[in-house]
Order: C-alpha cells, then structure tokens, then sequence
C-alpha cells in the first residue's frame, strides 16, 4: 500500500464548519507520510464557525508542508457560494500544472468538480467520499432534486464511492438509483486512533459524569438528557453531565439547564479545538450518550456518527439512540445501550448504568474491543486495499 501512494500527487477538497476533525482530516493524517504529496482545498460554508471564510489551500510533499495559501473572501447565498467553490476548485488544480492521480472530493460538489477536472485531463481517478447523505435533504423541491440528481451523477461518473454507512447505498436505491451503473461503493466508516485514545479508568465508573461530545444542533438530542436529569439526580446524587462541543442550540440547553433546575449539574465547555484535551476530558466519564433526534433529514439515519467511534476507543459505554444504524453494534456487542429518542428511556438506560458499577465495567471492556477495529490505520488500509483491486478487475 505505502508503495503504490508514494507515486501519487492526491487531492482532497472539502467544505467545513470547523477549524478541526472531520473524516477528510483524518484521511490527510493517514496519506501525509505515504503520499508523494498531496494538495489540501477547505472551502467554508458559508456559515462557518470558528474558521476563516475564505478557501484556504495547503500543499505537502513528503509529508512537510511546503505552501499554504488563503483565496480571497467571497461571500453570497449559497447557490453562489457552491459555484465559487467549484470555480475556483477546477481553476486551482488545472493553473498548478501538476498530474493529480488520486482526486478526494468530500460531498458531491467537491466530486463534481474532480470529474470536471478528470475530464479536462488534470486528474486520473476520482473518489467520491461522502460523510453525511439524507436522501430529504432540503424543503424546497427543486434544492431536493438537484442534491439527489448531483450525487447520482457523482456515483455513476466517480471511479469509486467511500460511503461511511452501507445505509446510504439503500436510501438511494429507494429513490430509483441503479447500483449497476454506479462507482464500487465502499463502506468506510469513521474510526478513531485507538493507540492514542485516553482510556476511562476500570475503577472510575462511579463518578456519576455523563459526558457528549458534538456540534450542538437540534437533531442531536442533547435536550432529551437534560430533562432527564432531574429525575436521575433523585436516584444519583453526584450525576452531571459533562458537553463538548458548540452550535446554534447552545443558549437553548443552558436555558433548559436552568429551566429544569439543573444549571449547577451541566458543564458547557463550548468547542475545544486540542483533541487531545477532548479525548482526556472525555475519558473522565463514567458514560457517553448519543440521543440522536428521528427526521427524514436528519444525516445521522444514513450516516456514521463520529463521535461514537471516540467514545468506544475511550473505553466509554455508550446510551444511543436507534437513528443511526451504528447503534445497533453497540447494541450487540454489549457496549452500551440502544433506546428509542425519548426522555423517558434515555434517563432509564443511564440511571440503569450509573447504579450497576459491575455493568459499567463489563460494557467499558466490550466498548475497548469493538472501539480497536474502528482504528483510521485499519479503515483506511481495507478502504485502499479495495479501491486498488475494484480498479484491477475494470482494467482487466
């Protein structure tokens, strides 16, 4: 594998929210000592937190960053903003002048553009990477349809689909795609660096800390915990809970917090930018929770929550809810608990946790088990290993 990437100048052109994490990052961390070298493209949405608003481009070549290069700011509604992205994405790439051998577009207008460019001759293969798909994604009809028609396009002209959930191949097939025409879709889902992962203590499960890490949207369920926490508090005196993380629901939670009269027992801490001092905070809990909301566009159903994979590695069990297919793995593997998106079995499953120390353990060592096969090294090795020999078959 390091063989054949050690030939290849790769791309990886993104969108973001946020300065850090994600799938695409993770992707670069793996090919950076592998690559040859390897061209970076952020395109920000245009409602960003915390990162500039401008594309910002990085260039590595053997693994040291040789460039890095801010594109001026342009801001407008987002039909605007995509065609910038795309513009300017096509534009860059063909102006360096440099054979691109393996193009990352993450999301489908990023993919686009790589068939734009394998098309004007500067890329060899695209792969599509998508991280979050929800086959209802917007309101209004002609948005919907033109997102499902843009991402059947991409699968059926990309060289090969890393889909993070085999979910998303079946919501498209619910909606007439034809997998005959499509790429090799590959299911790569989102890991986490085991080996560097804090680990919970075996003798810490009785702290009574809850603990979230994530963007603080509505469809993360945050707020089905808080109401909880009055009643488990009757039973667990010490139980608090413990979020990481920031969004637009932030001063709706707090005053939640303060609503249920539980302000004292929920810690914001807001983004932390260091994933080194998130995983530690994390690894102080006794429990991790992921109550995702049910909707039809809501990513998770499809989708592979990041944040779980962090919490298995931190040998934390996990209360999540039944929207994302992951849950079910958890489920069987007897690291954590899957419930249904409501107040009442979300606060059951934890008081169950936080009052059975043995079970705590028994579940922390389970978590650590099936945390070690979600390893980036591992994912990323299968995720080439099968790109490369899908690629072998077409050719011969």
């Amino acid at each position: 594998m390091n063989g054949r990437l050690s030939q290849m100048d790769i791309a990886i052109v993104k969108h973001t929210y946020t300065p850090t994490g994600g799938a695409e990052q993770e992707l670069l961390r793996y090919v950076l000592p592998k690559a040859k070298s390897v061209t970076y493209i952020s395109h920000p949405f245009r409602d960003a937190r915390d990162v500039p608003l401008n594309t910002q481009i990085s260039m590595f070549e053997n693994g040291e960053l040789r460039k890095e290069i801010s594109a001026p700011l342009f801001r407008g509604p987002f039909p605007l903003m995509a065609m910038k992205d795309i513009i300017f994405t096509v534009w860059y790439l063909k102006k360096m002048r440099r054979r691109i051998h393996l193009y990352f577009g993450v999301d489908n207008l990023n993919a686009f553009s790589g068939i734009v460019l394998r098309r004007l001759g500067v890329v060899d293969r695209v792969v599509y990477y998508v991280i979050d798909y929800a086959p209802d994604r917007f309101r209004r009809p002609f948005m919907q349809s033109l997102y499902r028609r843009l991402d059947r396009w991409c699968c059926y002209d990309a060289d090969a689909v890393w889909n993070v959930s085999a979910a998303m191949e079946d919501a498209r097939k619910a909606h007439g795609f034809d997998s005959g025409r499509s790429a090799p879709q590959i299911e790569v889902p989102l890991g986490n660096w085991y080996d560097e992962s804090p680990k919970t203590s075996p003798n810490g499960s009785d702290n009574g800390l809850i603990v979230f890490l994530g963007t603080l949207a509505r469809e993360q369920g945050l707020n089905l915990v808080i109401e909880a926490l009055p009643k488990i508090r009757k039973r667990i005196p010490n139980a608090r809970l413990r979020v990481i993380g920031s969004g637009p629901e932030m001063e709706p939670l707090k005053s939640l917090a303060h609503e249920m009269r539980v302000a004292d027992s929920v810690e914001f801490l807001g983004f932390i930018q260091d994933g080194a001092k998130a995983a530690a905070l994390l690894a102080e809990g006794a429990v991790a929770v992921a109550p995702y909301l049910y909707g039809d566009n809501i990513f998770k159903r499809f989708a592979d929550p990041g944040k779980v994979k962090l919490y298995l590695a931190a040998g934390l069990p996990v209360v999540i809810s039944r929207v994302p297919p992951v849950a079910e793995l958890i489920e069987r593997s007897g690291a954590g608990i899957a419930v249904e998106p409501a107040v009442n079995e979300i606060g059951s499953a934890l008081e169950n946790l936080l009052l059975s120390p043995g079970k705590i353990s028994a579940m922390r060592e389970n978590a650590l088990e099936l945390g070690k096969k979600f390893d980036w090294i591992g994912i990323f090795d299968r995720a080439f290993g099968r790109t490369f020999e899908c690629w072998v078959v077409q050719n011969n």
